[in-house]
């Protein structure tokens, strides 16, 4: 990934998260009197297919403008001619990626494909203390022989270093690489090169991998009995499976497995809380746990032995006192519930709803979703006192059903956050001001919304609400096709298939039946599309609302 920092003197560090994008060729073929060129646009930070990307390809004074499939495919034939050539491919900077160039400059079409491929572990425990390899080439499915490689490794999302140059022999190579070597627990990706020589053109296969992370997590009070009202302190230690620190990573205190308060690791792995015993409430014996659940797969979950604690009974005051606080604290309420519920607004929307007609029992009205961030309703206590909190944490959740979303990345200034398996998030504490906050995740429309900090915490257990891309994608084609829906009554009784199925038995032109083809793609994939494959359904929408 590829973060970059754009400067002012009157604003915040903006930053932008891009992926980086590998280029990987298939062996080039002739056939016949053409040239055959396939290959895939992978994305660095996952390893998947980058879907609907704009690239060009050129072949020695040719090129075209190509466009990647939903799995990062691209292919395409070029007349050819015997002698050397020169091809390249370049993917230009984007919002989501940065830029990517191959070139191959004298590559030859008459000699022979050469195909490698990587036999190894997918998945590899960090106690393990090495990984087997095993490099395969061949060409027209027979072994091929002497070939000199090199074998680079590293983490995904970073750069690839130099580990060994074996050869290969009947067809194969054969090494193992060492703990030292492997690194720490994370998801790798190992390439294996050839640059080529008189009988072979030059060659590269890529294979991902990944090392799992055991944990352990301790957790101690500065004290078991506590008066109700106390704060209670709460500290604890994070470690992975060869004991080293685990950094910057999110701990959830818990009780009866209800969320009280979360905080980060320190960079020693190292973590606090405090909590106002009020919020555990009164008992003899009330458990906490520390829970630790990691985003990432590669990462195992784990929880801290429960330690108990007594919170003391809620001290009664005088009668008079009472009375007294409860006149002041009374009046306060009115007031503020007052405020709060604006009253003269209700009355300002009922007489403009006097205004508006009501629809006709024909109309179709079309729910759509509404998302983005949702503050909280504070407990009351907070709101009477000064603003505080310094941070933000919530949820963050798919619009459509309400389910959580995992690895939500949340961009504020100077840092960047990601949701756990529960959607779960918090950022680290923001400097006093306005600050602009983002959050994308993969295959649904990114928001942005501004807070204020310090705040009452309003901004603790919020809920931001993203929209999938390929609903979005749908609602467009819905808006392109309205005209062509026989009843609009329809409009609302029709599922997805039966829109598609009723548009592809209508013998659509080629405008519409392209977009129809990019719609099913996006809409039933098992992947779920990227947000750019939006501004490839509106193109096919224009060109499609011009004919």
């Amino acid at each position: 990934m590829l973060l970059t920092s754009n400067r002012s003197l009157q604003a915040a560090p903006e930053l932008v998260l891009r992926d980086r994008i590998d280029i990987q060729l298939e062996p080039i073929r002739r056939l016949g009197n053409s040239v055959e060129i396939r290959g895939r646009l992978i994305q660095r930070a996952d390893g998947e297919g980058a879907p609907y990307l704009s690239m060009r390809l050129q072949y020695d004074e040719r090129w075209v403008t190509l466009l990647t499939d939903s799995n990062g495919v691209f292919f395409q034939r070029f007349d050819g001619s015997e002698g050397e050539h020169m091809l390249s491919v370049d993917v230009a900077a984007s919002r989501f990626y940065d830029s990517a160039h191959l070139e191959m400059a004298n590559f030859d079409i008459e000699k022979r494909p050469l195909e490698l491929s990587i036999e190894a572990p997918l998945t590899l425990p960090d106690t393990a203390t090495e990984l087997e390899l095993n490099v395969l080439a061949v060409s027209d499915g027979r072994p091929v022989d002497f070939l000199n490689l090199e074998v680079l490794l590293g983490n995904i999302g970073d750069e690839l270093i130099s580990i060994a140059t074996p050869q290969t022999e009947l067809g194969e190579a054969r090494l193992v690489i060492p703990q030292e070597q492997l690194g720490q627990a994370g998801r790798k990706r190992i390439e294996v090169r050839f640059v080529g020589d008189q009988n072979y053109n030059a060659a590269t296969v890529t294979s991902l991998f990944q090392i799992t992370s055991s944990s352990s997590l301790a957790l101690k009070s500065d004290g078991s009995q506590f008066s109700f009202g106390d704060a209670v302190h709460m500290s604890g230690r994070l470690e992975d499976g060869r004991g080293e620190p685990i950094a910057n990573a999110v701990i959830s205190l818990e009780v009866q497995s209800q969320r009280i308060e979360s905080t980060k690791t320190d960079e020693r792995g190292d973590f606090r809380l405090t909590i106002d015993s009020e919020e555990l409430g009164s008992g003899p014996a009330i458990a906490l746990q520390a829970v630790y659940r990691p985003t990432e797969s590669w990462k195992a979950a784990t929880k801290s032995t429960p330690i108990t604690i007594s919170i003391g009974e809620r001290k009664p005051i005088s009668m008079s006192l009472a009375l007294a606080a409860f006149a002041v604290t009374g009046l306060g309420l009115l007031s503020f519930i007052g405020l709060r519920a604006r009253p003269w607004e209700r009355l300002r929307r009922t007489a403009k709803s006097d205004e508006i007609d009501e629809p006709h029992p024909d109309d179709v009205v079309e729910v759509v979703p509404k998302t983005g961030f949702v503050p909280s309703r504070p407990k009351l206590s907070k709101t009477f006192r000064k603003a505080h909190y310094d941070d933000i944490q919530g949820v963050v959740r798919n619009v459509m059903n309400q389910a959580p979303i995992a690895e939500a990345r949340i961009e504020s200034p100077g840092q960047i956050s990601q949701s756990d398996s529960a959607g779960q998030f918090q950022t680290e504490a923001l400097a006093e001001g306005e600050h602009l906050i983002r959050i994308e995740a993969e295959g649904f429309v990114s928001e942005e919304f501004r807070v204020t900090v310090p705040h009452r915490g309003e901004f603790h257990n919020s809920t931001i609400d993203l929209l999938p891309v390929r609903e979005k994608i749908f609602t467009l084609y819905k808006e392109a096709l309205r005209p062509r829906i026989p009843d609009p009554k329809l409009w609302g009784i029709w599922t997805p298939r039966q829109i598609l199925d009723h548009v592809r038995r209508s013998k659509p032109n080629a405008e519409l039946a392209q977009l129809t083809d990019f719609v099913e793609e996006s809409f039933f994939s098992q992947r779920m599309p990227h947000e750019e494959a939006i501004e490839r359904a509106r193109t096919l929408v224009r060109a499609f609302t011009r004919e």
